[in-house]
């Protein structure tokens, strides 16, 4: 066999391993982006989740409704509680 042929093999052996990593890498790499996309979805639901899980409380609820008609009419510390209760739904929104 000619030392030619044998470089020629070895060569066209190697692009097709460089081929197949290739496709394997972007392969990883679409898995790898739909994971990330999956745990984003799921912290958002569950930042949002815990924020309205506030609303669970009378009297959160409570605070809410009346600062939605008359902010004005609120206690110093139902206003302080009312505005940490909205802070956290818009960051979780």
């Amino acid at each position: 066999m000619n030392w030619n042929a044998i470089g020629a093999v070895g060569e066209i052996v190697g692009t097709l391993a460089v081929v197949v990593s290739l496709v394997y890498l972007a392969l990883q790499i679409r898995t790898q982006n739909t994971q990330s996309k999956l745990a984003a979805k799921h912290e958002i639901s569950v930042g949002f989740r815990d924020a309205t899980a506030k609303f669970a409380n009378p009297d959160m609820s409570d605070i809410f409704v009346r600062a939605n008609k008359d902010f004005d009419s609120l206690a110093d510390a139902e206003s302080m509680r009312f505005v940490v209760l909205t802070s956290g739904l818009f960051r979780a929104w």
